[in-house]
């Protein structure tokens, strides 16, 4: 298989993945267990690791400031546990995928999207992935939706894990690799300097180093040499991202990427995610040659 088929499942899996940051349903849910609207995405996403310290989330997620983070968990560990986090997104999946898959045709597609997500995630080496270890030492829910979700989180993380890798296998630092994400990222860098925590200082030394390296112009748009570096860590993260792809094998990987095009279409059409997050990748990638 082209690995360019792992960047097209990703795309594709992003939306039903992501919109749990951002839907009622979870604010609803960590509301109730006593989170605050800004701890709901460090909180949930490294529940599964257990109370870890910030800077250990810090380095799993990479492209965020270590101080952000210390100030979204701050106060976590004093109000919750990890287990009732994990169980409060459960919640918070399930109700929204209740609501954004209420079609019949829809939930006919449940049964072998997650047989398919299940095969592909069992294909997966834990080493060296510590989001999608972390992830996968939990049960799988019972609650048919929320365990298709649980299947595709799983995948979702695996191949952020490999990204990670390859940023750092290719002398890339997060604040590098947020100047460096035209064209490859899902938002666009104005969204990711807000969101992100990091200083303007920050900006401003990276900027500087990398014009000095060669991948930065004097305006801060990526060079010829910048944008070569760029897609070698997108090829990498591809290919790191294929085991569960070759596991699966290339029949039924094209099938799980046909079942979640609806799926993924019907959330975004719900603003489940914002339009950011694509619901629709190049179908060519997902079609057989025969």
């Amino acid at each position: 298989m082209d690995h360019a088929i792992a960047r097209h499942l990703w795309k594709r899996m992003e939306a039903p993945h992501a919109f749990v940051y951002f839907v009622p349903e979870a604010t609803e849910a960590f509301t109730a267990i006593g989170l605050e609207r800004v701890a709901h995405y460090f909180a949930q996403r490294s529940a599964p690791m257990g109370m870890a310290h910030p800077s250990v989330v810090a380095a799993a997620f990479y492209n965020f400031s270590p101080a952000l983070v210390a100030r979204a968990l701050r106060d976590v560990w004093s109000t919750t546990t990890p287990a009732a986090i994990i169980e409060a997104r459960w919640t918070a999946v399930d109700g929204a995928l209740q609501r954004l898959w209420a079609d019949e045709t829809l939930e006919s597609l449940i049964p072998e999207a997650t047989e398919l997500a299940m095969a592909a995630s069992a294909a997966c080496e834990q080493g060296g992935r510590p989001l999608f270890a972390a992830h996968a030492q939990l049960d799988p829910p019972d609650r048919p939706l929320v365990r298709l979700w649980h299947w595709l989180t799983l995948l979702r993380e695996y191949r952020g894990d490999g990204h990670v890798a390859a940023l750092v296998a290719h002398e890339v630092d997060p604040v590098a690799a947020l100047l460096t994400s035209e064209g490859s990222a899902l938002m666009p860098l104005d969204l990711l300097r807000q969101t992100r925590g990091w200083r303007d200082d920050d900006w401003q030394e990276t900027t500087s180093r990398l014009v000095d390296k060669g991948w930065l112009n004097s305006e801060g748009a990526l060079t010829d040499e910048g944008t070569a570096v760029r897609w070698a860590v997108e090829e990498m993260t591809n290919r790191l991202a294929m085991p569960p792809w070759e596991g699966l094998g290339e029949a039924r990987t094209r099938r799980l990427g046909e079942i979640l095009g609806p799926l993924a279409a019907a959330i975004a059409a719900g603003g489940g995610v914002p339009a950011v997050i694509p619901a629709e990748p190049d179908r060519s990638v997902l079609q057989s040659d025969t």
